[in-house]
């Protein structure tokens, strides 16, 4: 009788867990979204203020800038180490470190192409 009891809650627990789990990597994936989105637009007031350098310097490193934003490269260097601890990092795209390999869980940043436009935070949480 106890083994059935614990194999019912068992088999309510995991479904649970699931998508727990799965919640917590939407919410991780939508708040890097919105820190890429915040640090580049901080960034391009910094940027505007100094005169327009092709450079900067922040607490992580130095940031290039492309058309008044930071590079897809260096957008990292405007983040703390903290927000990004979840996710890997390669060529302006996060993917979640608990998602597949194979599944969108992230957040792609581009630069914007020409001067005066602002740059593209993409999220892909539909397989979170």
């Amino acid at each position: 009788m106890l083994v059935s009891c614990l194999a019912v809650l068992a088999a309510l627990a995991v479904p649970r867990q699931i998508q727990l789990a799965a919640d917590t990597r939407k919410s991780q994936t939508l708040a890097l979204a919105g820190s890429v989105a915040s640090a580049a637009n901080l960034a391009n007031a910094f940027w505007a203020a100094a005169d327009e350098p092709t450079v900067m310097m922040f607490p992580g490193g130095e940031v290039s800038m492309i058309n008044g934003y930071p590079s897809a490269a260096t957008i990292t260097r405007t983040l703390r180490p903290a927000e990004m601890s979840a996710f890997s990092f390669a060529n302006g795209a996060w993917q979640h470190r608990d998602s597949k390999a194979s599944t969108a869980c992230g957040v792609r940043y581009t630069p914007p192409i020409t001067l005066g436009n602002p740059p593209v935070v993409e999220i892909a949480d539909r397989d979170c």
